[in-house]
């Protein structure tokens, strides 16, 4: 005489196979034969998904069933999306290389438009991206520390002149 499985064991032992909508019934069914609580069942559902649902799931924290059916079920189905459209030939990023571009750049190019040279230009490389910025400040004005007199101070401020160049001062000015 065979022995009818607990019902409670079968659920434990329960995990996702193949489709989300088969696991989800045959989860039902045994849930409802076990007699245990919504809470325990959580657990039990969440345990027994494919990895890629589970951690989805687990992420916002569902607190009924329905909650879980419903994130398993979008899960599932961007799962399934991303199966069956998948591109195989994607293709890769390749720089379009311009008519003026006839000649990669070299180190010595490159160093002709380092900050403090003179054909500066904004051409873009041979790759097709532009140069590296200059840096904020490119070509900093020597600042020496000198003592400034009161005297000194007040006739710039009145003449609305920078303190420390002979630029005229207004909001936003660098040196």
């Amino acid at each position: 005489m065979e022995r009818e499985r607990n019902p409670l064991e079968e659920l434990i032992e329960l995990k996702q196979k193949n489709d989300i909508e088969t696991y989800i019934k045959d989860f039902d069914i045994l849930w409802n034969r076990s007699e245990i609580s919504e809470k325990n069942a959580l657990v039990f559902f969440i345990g027994g998904l494919e990895v890629e649902v589970k951690n989805l799931i687990k992420m916002f924290e569902p607190k009924t069933l329905k909650q879980v059916y419903i994130l398993a079920r979008l899960q599932d189905n961007t799962l399934t999306h991303r199966r069956y459209n998948s591109n195989p030939t994607k293709q890769t990023y390749q720089p379009t290389t311009y008519a003026h571009q006839s000649k990669p750049y070299t180190l010595t190019s490159y160093s002709k438009n380092l900050p403090g040279s003179s054909s500066n230009t904004s051409k873009p490389f041979s790759n097709g991206l532009l140069r590296t910025p200059l840096p904020y400040n490119a070509n900093p004005v020597n600042k020496t520390t000198r003592p400034i007199r009161n005297k000194d101070l007040d006739e710039r401020r009145a003449k609305g002149l920078c303190f420390w160049c002979d630029e005229k001062f207004v909001p936003g000015h660098r040196c």
